[in-house]
């Protein structure tokens, strides 16, 4: 009962232009085609998109420019126009990691790649959303079917309908499956095109006390509290996702150093701020902890796998319970 793979799914026949194509020849395309957006491919890679939002930005521009008439018809092809920075999946990746980088990343057209960057196909967010639907569909029907399914067969469907969902449950925040897919296309991205991004693990201080002391009922309230504390505190960039627990990771694309350390003060402190009574620390209230890594443009550690990464994160986090907790600490190579 896997999930589809995204070459199951994708369009082979894929219309597309050069990198010197001019503006003309893009629109006459998207226009004849009826299409939203046009890739841009060089040596059968990828390396850009062209989408309707291009081009309304292009005429906004030049507009206010007052110089359409000339450099709309021979100046501008389809490398100055694109997307740059171009987010694809690999063939062997499936719907859900489709579902996450799409929705993440607010795009609705995602190229698919062989492991060499050679352009195979384009899956759509149309086509994503009827594969959940049908998905979610079928492993419904199975768990409908109850006690005459094969307990195995039972068990697994349950836990693809929970996978499907992509958040947790109890935070409505991104789950682990949908935080691995994340991190995974973040790093790749960064590294193909040498940005920074940074990754926060932030854990709840001393919670299995307050778990024993005031029930799980509170502590279920109390996780909702901070996070939604700390969904106030970060950017409409960054992803906060539930890692376990009273765990949660925290995604920072294109931050470096100092902005990362500065949202984490915030967060801690915000947190603090929220007043929620816990006898069973020294700090008389909830608090948290926060570990950061990070992966940068002037790293000497660019090869750095993204569990690597997370592991940094976890290592910090340690780092600041251990020195006392309600704080935050940094990763660095020794």
């Amino acid at each position: 009962m896997d999930a589809y793979k995204l070459v199951d799914i994708m369009s082979t026949d894929i219309l597309y232009v050069k990198p010197q194509s001019p503006l003309d020849e893009v629109t006459r395309l998207m226009s004849q085609q009826r299409y939203s957006c046009l890739l841009v491919v060089e040596n059968n890679k990828p390396i850009g998109i062209i989408t309707e939002r291009d081009i309304v930005n292009l005429l906004a521009e030049k507009l206010n420019a007052k110089s359409i008439c000339n450099e709309l018809s021979n100046d501008i092809f389809a490398e100055n126009i694109m997307s740059k920075n171009l987010i694809a999946l690999t063939e062997e990746q499936d719907i859900l990691d489709a579902l996450v980088v799409s929705n993440v990343n607010k795009i609705r057209h995602i190229p698919i790649i062989s492991k060499k960057g050679i352009l195979l196909g384009l899956v759509t967010y149309t086509d994503i959303a009827n594969v959940q639907r049908d998905m979610i569909e079928s492993y419904s029907a199975i768990v409908e079917k109850g006690i005459s399914a094969r307990t195995s067969e039972l068990e697994e469907a349950n836990n693809l309908l929970k996978e499907m969902t992509l958040l947790d449950p109890l935070l409505g925040i991104g789950n682990r499956r949908a935080m691995e897919i994340d991190v995974k296309s973040t790093h790749s991205v960064s590294k193909r095109y040498k940005e920074s991004y940074a990754i926060a693990m932030i854990d709840i201080d001393y919670f299995k006390l307050y778990n024993d002391f005031y029930g799980h009922q509170m502590g279920d309230d109390t996780l909702r509290q901070v996070t939604n504390s700390i969904k106030s505190s970060i950017r409409t960039t960054d992803r906060l996702y539930r890692y376990g627990g009273e765990e949660f990771l925290l995604l920072m694309p294109h931050t470096e150093e100092l902005g990362a350390i500065e949202l984490l003060h915030r967060i801690v402190l915000n947190v603090q701020s929220e007043k929620i009574p816990h006898c069973k620390s020294q700090f008389e209230v909830v608090t948290v902890s926060a570990g950061l890594s990070l992966y940068g443009r002037e790293s000497n550690a660019m090869d750095l796998k993204c569990q690597s990464i997370v592991k940094q994160a976890d290592e910090a986090l340690y780092k600041a319970k251990s020195s006392g907790r309600n704080q935050i600490a940094t990763y660095h190579v020794q």
